[in-house]
């Protein structure tokens, strides 16, 4: 079994933050030089849900979180509200393994029947893994952004990619669908547990 999906909750944030903080202090997929604190990542997991954009986490098999992923606001004009941006942070154990696919297509499906039209992924440059990762789930390159980022004593690449969701055409509603409402819907239940 891939492991359970289901939403977020504030108290699975000290968790997460335990994931993310490997990648701003060993390595360049975060540009962040310092952890955040416990009460910043919150806001930052509040930030998101608030908005209406899904906030997902995987549990392994003994129930403890594996990995995130979520999305947020690309743009705030109101133009660019049919797109959105990604994220995916796994456990460095548990990569390799297909869980990060599992549950990145399942925040990419939720994306999808919210009415995004499409979903913006910024990756550090290059980052084979992850490159792979969004190469797997229809993810083309877009651009590259040349030595823009600085940390470990050396100047680092992003590279930008996008994946279509549906199809262009006119939206549905005036916005896509907040990620409670179709949650509470009952639409999302054959995604997560």
């Amino acid at each position: 079994m891939p492991g359970r999906i289901r939403p977020a909750t504030l108290a699975d944030a000290p968790l997460m933050l335990t994931i993310y903080s490997v990648s701003v202090l060993e390595t360049p997929i975060s540009w962040e030089y310092e952890v955040p604190s416990d009460a910043e990542f919150e806001g930052r997991v509040q930030k998101v849900l608030l908005g209406g954009h899904p906030w997902l986490v995987l549990e392994d098999a003994q129930g403890t979180i594996a990995g995130y992923a979520y999305a947020s606001h690309f743009r705030d004009r109101y133009g660019y509200r049919f797109c959105c941006e990604s994220s995916i942070y796994m456990r460095a154990d548990t990569q390799g393994r297909g869980l990060g696919n599992h549950l990145y297509s399942t925040l990419m499906e939720i994306l999808r029947r919210q009415g995004f039209f499409a979903v913006i992924a910024g990756v550090t440059y290059p980052n084979p893994a992850s490159e792979g990762l969004h190469k797997s789930l229809g993810f083309g390159m877009v651009g590259i952004h040349h030595q823009i980022g600085y940390k470990f004593d050396q100047w680092h690449s992003a590279c930008f990619m996008q994946k279509e969701l549906s199809p262009r055409g006119e939206p549905v509603g005036e916005k896509p669908l907040r990620f409670d409402e179709l949650l509470a819907s009952g639409r999302l239940s054959d995604l997560l547990g």
